[in-house]
């Protein structure tokens, strides 16, 4: 176990997007949640709450952050397919370690390449 340079977890660095567009970070989860009798609704109506989280934003927060922080378009292209086969990559590994509890504050990706560390 060690400190891995030039990377950040994708929690905080979806965080800094948000704070520096002024999303609301957990407006989808404010959302969801609003129900104070959440935990008590049908399964259905968990399903209909969790239908609304989705339109208060566009869903696109991961895919800007790469956009922004990329060079020109070449670059884009690398990162995203970068992104996308070390994603690919460590859900098989976790899958077949019997890796649980991921969650964005505990997958980080590389600053530079996109790549999930």
């Amino acid at each position: 176990i060690g400190w891995v340079p030039d990377c950040s977890t994708i929690y905080n660095m979806l965080k800094d997007y948000r704070e520096k567009n002024k999303i609301n970070l957990e407006s989808e989860a404010a959302l969801v949640y609003s129900n104070k009798n959440y935990e008590k609704l049908p399964k259905a109506e968990k399903v209909k709450a969790f239908l609304r989280g989705f339109t208060t934003t566009k869903g696109d927060d991961l895919q800007k952050l790469i956009l922004n922080s990329s060079s020109d378009s070449m670059n884009w292209i690398e990162r995203r397919n970068t992104y996308s086969l070390s994603l690919a990559l460590m859900s098989m590994v976790g899958y077949i370690l019997g890796i649980g509890d991921r969650h964005l504050c505990n997958i980080m990706m590389n600053n530079d390449t996109s790549k999930i560390i």
